[in-house]
């Protein structure tokens, strides 16, 4: 099971009857497999009681090195939605004994967002990229291996199936907004089978827009939606002075030679990581589609966040800088599989476009970013050495925003009031937290807010409180009351007859 992006904390009760219970939540993270992301981890004993534990998805986080790869140079800690497993509860080495959990909960700290959504004449096309109407040429495979590089050259030589086979690419008589489209069909096992797609960068669009249809593939849920099948996106990027070079890491010839179709190119760290002349970066972003339908998918750029960078791109890696869109090389995507064994799954893609939408920056951002690699500062844990290391991510900066001035309450109706305030001086702010009567009620992203689903004639108590990009929450606001609207009076059926019969006999 995966939750939406806004669900961004898992608060459950658990009481420990004997022993330590050492508690986490996360699952792989961004870096193609090679590191696992965990929200901070809470040590519980017998003494405790019944306890409520918040396991949050922004700082402080966790990660560890599993594989050792390029996630350990990550300037930063993100859990950004990587497919290879759903996020999962974690006992950590050293818990023992017997427990009770109670209740699992998913909350929104407002730092993270649902994923944004375009009206479709909001979205402009600013270059399309391939539509497949007259052929596929500029699909391929891709094998994106974090550590392990023998699977490229046995998809070409070798005569019995491979644990990770790469996609089945075919041009078919289907389609959403043509004819024809791109069908990737494969088993996608594990985050190394990309399916991507050559193209070139351009300036004025800020988004990319992926029109295709899944089928098959693991089940799974996404709580509270009915887009519940997950898919990754990726952009690679690379200078535009001079071509980027696939053939140099396509297949050999003697590859050519054997006896089956494999991967087109390898860009595997181990293959690239020594290359002093190679200048490469790829971003993420993560996505969920029903299956079975046909999605239009918009992305903005925005919500991508830099998974890797080297030679000239090491420093959009390092400080994990935004993407542009203007020295694109190829867009791809994989589909994720069912962890205990990989399940055959058709993607069909129809087009594929860069596109203008409107807004930018934090208004396009899904899942909790860090503001800056400034902002933050990553430590070693010293109770965790082993597993390739733990990291902690904390916050620099502790400073709360200022307080929301001049709460005002109205009521526009029997079931609603409407809020609006007046923003903290100084900058940062990111989000307001509403409280109805001591509860929270929602969040705001602007100084407006209206609470719904209210009872007629109730009067109901608010503050506000504002945070910043990395959680830093400020006091309450002063607090101001309002009521909402009565019921309209209704008259009974007895009544109105009873009118009516006084009206007549009033005229005779």
């Amino acid at each position: 099971a995966y939750w939406p992006p806004e669900a961004d904390i898992i608060r459950l009760r658990v009481k420990v009857l004997n022993g330590t219970l050492i508690l986490s939540a996360g699952s792989p993270s961004i870096y193609c497999g090679n590191s696992d992301t965990y929200a901070k981890y809470v040590t519980l004993t017998a003494a405790a009681g019944w306890t409520t534990v918040e396991l949050p998805y922004s700082a402080p986080l966790l990660r560890n090195h599993r594989r050792a790869s390029y996630s350990t140079t990550a300037p930063l800690i993100a859990y950004t939605r990587w497919s290879q497993e759903s996020p999962r509860l974690w006992m950590f080495k050293g818990s023992s004994g017997d427990f009770l959990i109670d209740r699992v909960e998913l909350l929104s700290s407002g730092l993270s967002k649902p994923f944004p959504q375009f009206a479709t004449q909001d979205v402009a096309e600013v270059m399309p990229i391939a539509d497949f109407e007259q052929d596929i040429s500029n699909a391929f495979t891709l094998y994106m291996s974090e550590n392990q590089t023998n699977d490229f050259a046995l998809s070409w030589l070798s005569t019995t199936p491979l644990a990770r086979e790469p996609a089945v690419l075919a041009r078919v008589n289907e389609g959403a907004a043509g004819n024809y489209s791109l069908s990737a069909r494969a088993r996608f096992a594990e985050e190394m089978s990309w399916v991507a797609i050559k193209t070139h960068g351009t300036n004025g669009a800020n988004a990319i827009s992926f029109t295709l249809k899944a089928h098959g593939g693991q089940k799974s849920t996404v709580f509270g939606s009915s887009e519940s099948y997950p898919l990754d996106f990726f952009i690679m990027i690379a200078p535009t002075n001079t071509p980027f070079d696939w053939e140099r890491f396509g297949p050999t010839p003697a590859m050519l030679a054997g006896p089956d179709i494999g991967y087109g190119y390898d860009l595997s760290y181990y293959t690239i990581r020594f290359l002093n002349d190679l200048s490469f970066a790829h971003y993420h972003a993560r996505r969920y589609v029903a299956k079975d339908a046909w999605r239009t998918v918009v992305v903005p750029f925005a919500d991508f966040q830099c998974a890797y960078g080297m030679g000239a791109y090491a420093d959009r890696f390092a400080q994990n800088m935004p993407l542009d869109g203007q020295d694109i090389i190829a867009v791809a995507f994989i589909s994720p599989f069912q962890r205990a064994s990989a399940v055959e799954c058709t993607v069909l893609v129809d087009r594929v476009s860069l596109v203008s939408v409107p807004g930018a920056g934090d208004e396009h951002r899904s899942f909790w970013q860090p503001p800056s690699v400034q902002s933050i500062r990553l430590v070693n844990d010293p109770a965790y050495v082993s597993y390739g290391g733990f990291k902690q991510m904390l916050i620099n900066d502790t400073n709360a925003p200022g307080v929301p001035l001049e709460l005002s309450v109205t009521a526009p109706g029997t079931d609603r009031l409407s809020l609006s305030w007046q923003p903290p001086a100084g900058p940062g702010v990111a989000g307001y937290g509403i409280l109805r009567d001591g509860v929270d009620a929602g969040t705001a992203y602007t100084t407006n807010f209206t609470d719904t689903g209210l009872a007629p004639a109730t009067v109901y108590t608010y503050a506000v409180t504002a945070f910043d990009h990395v959680g830093n929450r400020s006091a309450e606001s002063v607090t101001n009351s309002a009521m909402t609207l009565p019921e309209p009076a209704v008259l009974g059926v007895a009544a109105a007859v009873c009118a009516l019969f006084l009206r007549h006999g009033a005229r005779r």
